[in-house]
């Protein structure tokens, strides 16, 4: 456990790459160093802790892992409570406090590329890709494929219109994951099923909202709200910048991009009324029990639904 400033050094030229909310004492982040700009490039990688109720010189934990080309991470619940976090390769570091480190690769399969991992209802961990994979962890060093024949990418489909680049769900047994031009499947626990989506537009982040709908924010500047079998799309009007992350805020819909935050009321994104601190970027959102994380390049900010905290911030 460390301070800021003694974690602080060994973040220069690192640039903040997600942020999650395990729970009220717990929350992540990963970064890495941009030597140069090719998302292909393996590079220096960083996962952090930060613990708010600890003393404040000890708030802090920092774990190097290997040189990897990306890192996609959440906080799960089952089987055990833990930070699992997933290189683009399906390289697996998780983190239980007691016994931080690696774990058997999500598959052999040299063609598996992850794109996103997420807690699917605080419980566990799932992990998709683009060529349409889907796997659950169901214990440590253990991961399952989910993914059926329908899954399978047809002669006709490429690659980079079909696959998946998010998933969320309500459960295990009503799941949704969305990627490539308007590739949008749901899963009810044994089959999954394509939906038929008013769009063909890309895909990006999907989020489950506590109103029992599903928000996918596409690279057009919309977004796809809706539920089986009954979708919409609606036109943003959010200025130059695309959306970055979309997260469910004690039931409010919070959409980012570099340049704000963003809450959906009655469909339509309005600025989100939450006097988010002045920060250079606003890309990227975490939540969970009762607080929200906005964090920018080399910054973030902590909201407890009460007030703002600066609790990250290096050159």
């Amino acid at each position: 456990m460390a301070s800021l400033s003694e974690i602080a050094p060994h973040l220069k030229g690192y640039g903040i790459n997600s942020c999650h909310v395990r729970s009220r004492k717990l929350i992540g982040f990963t970064a890495q160093k941009w030597v140069v700009d090719d998302s292909l490039e393996p590079r220096d990688t960083m996962v952090m802790s930060y613990f708010p109720d600890d003393p404040k010189d000890d708030r802090w934990a920092a774990s190097e892992i290997d040189q990897v080309t990306g890192v996609h991470g959440c906080g799960c619940f089952k089987p055990q409570e833990s930070w699992i976090f997933v290189t683009d390769m399906g390289e697996v570091f998780s983190g239980r406090g007691d016994n931080d480190g690696y774990e058997q690769s999500i598959s052999s399969n040299q063609r598996v590329f992850i794109s996103s991992v997420k807690c699917i209802a605080r419980g566990f961990a799932y992990a998709v890709g683009i060529n349409r994979d889907v796997y659950r962890r169901v214990a440590p060093n253990k991961w399952v494929s989910v993914k059926d024949k329908a899954l399978n990418l047809l002669k006709t489909e490429k690659v980079a219109d079909a696959g998946f680049r998010d998933i969320d769900g309500f459960s295990d047994s009503d799941i949704y994951a969305c990627g490539g031009r308007g590739d949008l499947w749901h899963f009810d626990g044994k089959h999954w099923s394509k939906e038929d989506i008013p769009t063909n537009a890309n895909l990006e982040r999907a989020c489950c909202g506590d109103d029992g709908l599903v928000y996918v924010t596409t690279n057009s500047k919309s977004l796809l709200i809706g539920k089986r079998g009954a979708w919409r799309v609606v036109d943003q009007d959010i200025g130059d910048e695309g959306f970055v992350d979309i997260v469910n805020f004690e039931s409010r819909i919070l959409v980012s991009t570099d340049d704000g935050v963003w809450e959906s009321q009655k469909g339509k994104l309005v600025p989100a009324k939450l006097r988010v601190p002045k920060m250079k970027v606003y890309s990227h959102l975490a939540a969970g029990d009762g607080l929200l994380v906005v964090a920018g390049a080399n910054e973030a900010s902590l909201y407890d639904g009460s007030k703002w905290s600066k609790i990250l911030r290096f050159a």
